[in-house]
């Protein structure tokens, strides 16, 4: 659909006397040599003389090379990171569990906030009988496991080299902040021996897919948090063209009384063509069955370099205690895909979410890993992982690894796969 068309569409379609879904810049083509859309729409409050439609125009641009497009979780990885600090000491099986389940496929790279720290996951990986060469564990000042929201994103530059993106990390009140949290991508960059481009704009990761063709989701809670810094719509789509590679970012509504108001908690990508949104009961939950569907409506209308968007929905268990439990908050690795289960929940409904993983990624291990401690606090098993895309060299933190082991009369494990 063309953006004038888009627009229109949008105005018969959607209410303006709420705050709906939809920030998008459009493109013409996803690939290959074809003139990209420089319009960015955008829909808020209602239209009138004093809050006319959110429609701005973007300076004129070459579309992004292939090598500024953020590769989707799908793909193939370099190394997969996990947060320590609450996991190893809170969440003691969830972390063996991930570990057993993914050190396999992936390398697995856990911060840890000093040697005690260190030593306990270690002790736990022992008692389970996991190798010693399952985790390389790199020690930095931390303040909690959610390395999905502070870790560090990366840019491929012309001719292949990375450099690390560290956006800023404020949570929203009423969280605390978390200073050493926020540094962690420039700590990273240093012990990768990588250049970083410190990026001007809040973001949390738990708040970002990409479907590795440059199109982009989030929440609109984006938009909400970078008004501090005076950047408009316009503003926070040019940083993500020129950071991510993005040029079409979809706007989601966020659940409603859902409060980190991330999009992974009701959207994932499978593959380019593929998302996965999750379906609620419109009997006993109408606002946020309403929101998913206008998700799944507005992904459905997207083009990908392979046909329309497939968009595919899965049961969202109803929350207990005001938790959310989430079967898209899942954790790709290399063939690998690691899925939320919870307790109390029809069996039936986890043989479905299961089954729809296995169906859109055959010949990968589906691995379910029980996640009710997690959704306790808030967050799932993606929440605590990074992803490090295949074109970032992880060997200065195995020679570092390795090092620490040595210095600690330990075995020396063998190198990264």
């Amino acid at each position: 659909m063309k953006p004038d068309s888009l627009f229109r569409w949008s105005r018969r379609k959607l209410r303006w006397g709420r705050l709906v879904a939809g920030v998008s810049i459009a493109g013409l083509s996803f690939l290959g040599g074809a003139r990209w859309g420089e319009d960015l729409l955008g829909w808020g409050e209602p239209s009138s003389a004093a809050h006319p439609p959110a429609k701005v125009t973007a300076p004129p641009a070459e579309p992004p090379h292939r090598e500024t497009i953020q590769p989707a979780e799908f793909e193939h990885q370099s190394a997969l990171i996990l947060g320590g600090r609450q996991l190893v000491r809170y969440h003691p099986r969830t972390f063996v569990r991930m570990v057993a389940a993914l050190h396999r496929s992936v390398p697995l790279i856990a911060l840890v906030s000093g040697e005690p720290e260190r030593r306990a996951a270690g002790k736990l990986l022992r008692q389970v009988g996991l190798p010693a060469e399952a985790v390389r564990f790199v020690d930095l000042p931390l303040d909690t496991m959610w390395a999905r929201d502070y870790g560090p994103l990366f840019e491929r530059q012309s001719g292949g080299r990375a450099r690390v993106l560290d956006f800023t990390y404020r949570p929203a009140a009423p969280l605390p902040q978390r200073p050493l949290d926020d540094d962690v991508p420039s700590a990273l960059a240093r012990r990768l021996h990588l250049p970083v481009a410190a990026v001007p704009l809040d973001l949390e990761g738990g708040n970002l897919l990409t479907n590795g063709e440059g199109l982009c989701v989030t929440s609109l809670s984006v938009i909400e948090a970078n008004k501090q810094r005076g950047l408009d719509v316009a503003g926070i789509a040019r940083l993500l063209k020129e950071h991510l590679g993005v040029h079409k970012w979809l706007c989601f509504r966020p659940l409603a009384d859902e409060p980190t108001k991330h999009a992974d908690l009701f959207v994932t990508f499978a593959a380019p063509d593929a998302a996965v949104v999750g379906r609620c009961d419109a009997a006993s939950d109408p606002e946020n069955a309403a929101i998913l569907d206008e998700a799944a409506d507005m992904l459905a209308r997207q083009r990908t370099s392979r046909g329309p968007m497939r968009v595919y929905r899965i049961p969202m268990p109803p929350r207990v205690n005001g938790f959310w439990r989430t079967y898209t908050n899942v954790v790709f690795a290399n063939g690998t895909l690691v899925v939320p289960t919870f307790l109390g929940v029809d069996p039936a409904v986890q043989r479905e979410a299961l089954a729809l993983y296995a169906r859109l990624l055959p010949g990968w291990k589906i691995v379910p890993i029980r996640a009710d401690t997690l959704a306790a606090q808030r967050g799932s098993l993606r929440c605590v992982t990074r992803n490090v895309p295949a074109f970032v060299s992880v060997a200065p933190l195995e020679r570092e690894a390795v090092a620490r082991a040595t210095a600690a009369d330990e075995i020396i494990v063998p190198r990264f796969r």
